[in-house]
């Protein structure tokens, strides 16, 4: 199931130095993902808003019996999205990574 998400240029970095990995020490909780890239670039807009860095859109592949297993949520006025635990993340396969969010 493709999945969107916002991510800063440390985050990117960290996914590429770890081939596509999206597992990492920051978030160890889990991490949020967007069903629609249009809802991830908005939350990307707020967010650059709010802390002046540059965020960039990815598009991931998930299991889909695992996204229906996930936490729904909403994040500020975005359409919903789903969490996924730190656990799941190593079965989320990065696709793409897309051009900054402006």
């Amino acid at each position: 199931m493709r999945l969107y998400r916002a991510v800063s240029l440390t985050e990117l970095d960290d996914i590429r130095n770890h081939h596509g990995s999206l597992r990492d020490s920051k978030h160890k909780s889990g991490k949020g993902f967007f069903f629609r890239r249009e809802d991830a670039g908005a939350f990307g807009r707020q967010a650059r808003a709010y802390d002046s860095s540059t965020y960039f859109l990815i598009e991931v592949d998930a299991p889909e019996d695992m996204v229906q297993r996930g936490t729904p949520h909403v994040a500020a006025c975005e359409g919903p999205g789903v969490y996924l635990r730190e656990e799941d993340l190593a079965f989320v396969t990065f696709l793409l990574e897309e051009a900054a969010i402006e």
